[in-house]
């Protein structure tokens, strides 16, 4: 089965406050501030929803490996593995397989994949190291994000590259055949910012020693994620995103096709995404802010079962 798709999207104007431009916290009462809920920039105790915040402090203490299971932080939030080696992740455990009604953003860029009603948790572009924090909207959000935001909004923000620099290597090996390796390098020149990271994970999934899991459920995942910030005037910010994944997943043959023939091919599914949008904002006042968003996203799956 081959699935390609490709996507352009012009997002309408919308008043908020960019990611980066106020700590998670209101400086008067220390209480939390969120984008997510109204799109505005609100404390947490004003916003019309339940919104669990998992900051980067958070992410690295949780001793998470990869960007699902972090989302096991969030009430009632379902977390699990199909066949070994495909996250799923869905809230009160509606539509487990399929969550077709939960939106997942990655910087306001939607990655729902309508042909198929999922979300490939796999295939996501970005590292856990390149979250600033996760923003969880609990309860419906279609007034504010249209379709597929029924039961709920997950917000991932990346950081923005003015935030950090220099550069850092990471190298993780476990059992089960974990290999894990990424490079990052941020830089800060005269009107902005770049940040860029490639990073590898490889497993050979679950050691059950029972069919169809012995060997049927490792994975290789490769992904490249930038963000470079142009300040184009005191009032005027560009931000370009740009990355993709390439990702290549044992899967378990289907019931009695070994008794087909002797000899099939090795069953497995091949996924490539890339990924490339566009910000411009406009600065009005310390509250205000107009933000004009688009955005093309690129995939191609192949899945030979």
């Amino acid at each position: 089965m081959r699935g390609h798709k490709l996507l352009l999207l012009a997002c309408l104007p919308w008043l908020t406050l960019p990611a980066w431009a106020d700590a998670p916290f209101d400086s008067d009462s220390e209480v939390p501030r969120v984008l997510t809920p109204a799109r505005l920039d609100q404390p947490i105790s004003e916003v019309p929803a339940s919104v669990t915040i998992i900051d980067r402090e958070l992410i690295r203490v949780s001793g998470a490996r990869e960007l699902h299971e972090v989302l096991r932080l969030v009430p009632g939030m379902a977390v699990a593995k199909a066949d070994g080696n495909v996250p799923t992740v869905s809230y009160h455990g509606t539509q487990a397989r399929d969550t077709r009604r939960m939106l997942v953003l990655i910087d306001g860029r939607s990655v729902y994949q309508p042909g198929f009603a999922r979300v490939s948790w796999n295939d996501l572009a970005v590292s856990l190291e390149d979250v600033e924090r996760i923003e969880v909207t609990r309860g419906p959000a279609s007034a504010a994000y249209g379709a597929n935001a029924f039961t709920g909004v997950i917000n991932i923000i990346t950081r923005d590259p003015r935030d950090s620099v220099g550069q850092r290597v990471s190298v993780r090996a476990g059992n089960n055949g974990i290999r894990d390796a990424r490079l990052g390098a941020s830089h800060q020149f005269e009107n902005g910012a770049f940040r860029v990271s490639v990073s590898s994970q490889h497993d050979d999934g679950y050691d059950a020693g029972i069919t169809p899991l012995e060997n049927g459920d490792a994975k290789r995942v490769d992904k490249l994620n930038s963000r470079t910030v142009f300040e184009l005037s005191p009032r005027d910010t560009l931000t370009v995103h740009a990355g993709g994944s390439r990702s290549r997943l044992d899967r378990p043959p289907e019931s009695g096709l070994q008794e087909l023939a002797d000899y099939y091919d090795d069953t497995h599914q091949v996924g490539e995404r890339a990924f490339f949008g566009l910000d411009w904002q406009r600065q009005f006042s310390p509250r205000h802010q107009l933000k004009v968003s688009a955005y093309g996203q690129y995939t191609n799956e192949d899945n030979n079962l």
